[in-house]
């Protein structure tokens, strides 16, 4: 079939495309690392080792790419790239150092949007050790990240460098700052400390404090494994205050007959160990049955069934339980029928025509 005149020129069109492609291509190929280094210097870019930072950052995502290829063996990029990601390998060039002028760069690389390459550069200036300490403003900044891996990434760093003033830094941050994911984020690696030094258990006092309940109570349950003494005075305080979020979290460490535990059963702030009861009942008991004349009949009908968790133990709130049952009216009558129905079955049989 004979093409026609028109066919022709498109096809030659399509052919010039096709080469300019392939040209466009290769010279972005081999020409990629002076573009980048005309950007980055238009950019004022950190430099290290003639490449700019956005040129690292590229290259490092290449080499994730390259890690699980058949090219993963190639002598340049094991050269360029293991040491940086994997800086423990004693069989590559130790080509990134405190000392060498690559500092600035990974400290800007710890901005990048990829996570594989913060963490990569974290543990590379956690090598670096005491010399890499001017990092700590970034990392600072880093505890603001949206993304939680990253500011977990930066605790983790920072303690590296500085135990004392990391956890200064946290606690100020934690305590000023209620509004950002951080202050739960502290509290969990405070407790987390292998040594759990006077430091990391005088920050928890302090977490107990903060303004958000759900710091407090997470807060309040690492002090009850790591510190129990400490935490004790804490408790005690919160059952007695008039804020019944402290209250609930603090009736929860009252000493019980058996554990809120079921066997196997995960450990929470909701889930409290037998051995972490600081609270006795005989402590906690007085307090309750004063909670039984407030005006709120949800918390009176809560406080009536943690007396009835505590069995014949609280044989003493029974005269108070006896007053709520003389009036049927009572929107807590029925609450306080199965209380005393736990407490005292016997007292609860004699009064069964009431109680029906």
């Amino acid at each position: 079939m004979k093409l026609s005149d028109s066919q022709k020129r498109w096809g030659r069109r399509l052919v010039l495309v096709g080469a300019a492609l392939v040209l466009l291509l290769l010279v972005n190929y081999s020409f990629r690392e002076p573009r980048y280094q005309i950007v980055g210097w238009l950019r004022g870019e950190t430099f290290f080792a003639g490449k700019p930072v956005s040129l690292w950052s590229v290259e490092l995502h290449e080499y994730e790419a390259l890690a699980n290829s058949p090219a993963r063996r190639s002598p340049s990029v094991l050269n360029t790239y293991l040491p940086f990601l994997f800086p423990n390998r004693l069989d590559t060039p130790n080509v990134l150092t405190a000392t060498n002028g690559s500092l600035p760069m990974l400290i800007e690389l710890l901005n990048d949007p990829d996570p594989r390459v913060r963490n990569a550069v974290c543990r590379r200036l956690i090598e670096f050790g005491p010399a890499a300490r001017s990092a700590i403003p970034t990392l600072v900044e880093m505890l603001n990240h949206e993304d939680p891996s990253a500011r977990r990434l930066a605790v983790s760093c920072l303690h590296h460098f500085d135990p004392k003033q990391c956890n200064a830094i946290l606690l100020e941050k934690a305590l000023t700052d209620p509004s950002s994911g951080t202050p739960e984020e502290v509290v969990h690696w405070l407790a987390g400390s292998a040594d759990h030094s006077e430091l990391a258990r005088a920050a928890l006092v302090e977490m107990t404090r903060h303004l958000d309940k759900d710091v407090r109570k997470s807060a309040i349950y690492h002090m009850v494994q790591v510190a129990p003494d400490r935490a004790r005075p804490i408790l005690l305080e919160w059952i007695r205050s008039t804020d019944k979020d402290r209250r609930w979290v603090s009736v929860h460490y009252v000493s019980r007959p058996i554990s809120p535990n079921s066997p196997g059963a995960p450990v929470s702030p909701d889930t409290i160990p037998a051995d972490k009861n600081l609270i006795t009942l005989r402590e906690a008991l007085p307090i309750l049955l004063g909670w039984l004349s407030e005006r709120d009949d949800e918390w009176r009908k809560d406080t009536l069934k943690w007396l009835g968790e505590f069995g014949p133990e609280a044989k003493e709130a029974v005269p108070a339980l006896l007053e709520i049952l003389k009036n049927q009216n009572d929107p807590v009558y029925k609450a306080a029928w199965s209380a005393i129905n736990e407490i005292d079955p016997d007292a609860a049989r004699l009064l069964l025509p009431a109680g029906k």
